[in-house]
């Protein structure tokens, strides 16, 4: 099986889905006349990642990953939104602590409050 792979305006390539991981990350690199060191991945139509950077290593054959006769964008993942998307990982872990204090002091003060209760008039 292959899939077309559009590496940009009028330009595509066909690659054989029956090879590893590793190896079709390699030729696509070559394809796109990337440095080796550069991450990339692809996006089906839909805008769907593929998350080949996640398993670009990885001696599995690539058709576990991608569906033959489809075509895919070629992006080339930068460092700043790996750190964008850490950033906002680190973001929810903090949040998180926030809550849970806040949680807390709302605990103490609700049994101080009905401690000291006094009835309000009309009740």
């Amino acid at each position: 099986m292959f899939v077309t792979v559009i590496l940009g305006e009028k330009r595509a390539e066909l690659l054989n889905l029956n090879c590893r991981i590793v190896n079709f990350i390699h030729c696509l690199k070559e394809k796109c006349k990337l440095d080796p060191q550069v991450q990339v991945d692809l996006l089906d139509r839909t805008g769907e990642l593929m998350h080949l950077m996640e398993v670009e290593q990885s001696m599995d054959l690539t058709n576990t990953l991608l569906k033959g006769r489809q075509s895919y964008f070629v992006v080339s993942v930068s460092l700043m939104l790996r750190k964008l998307s850490n950033l906002s990982k680190k973001r929810d872990k903090r949040s998180a602590l926030k809550k849970g204090s806040v949680t807390h002091i709302k605990t103490k003060a609700t049994s101080t409050s009905t401690k000291s209760a006094t009835p309000t008039p009309g009740s």
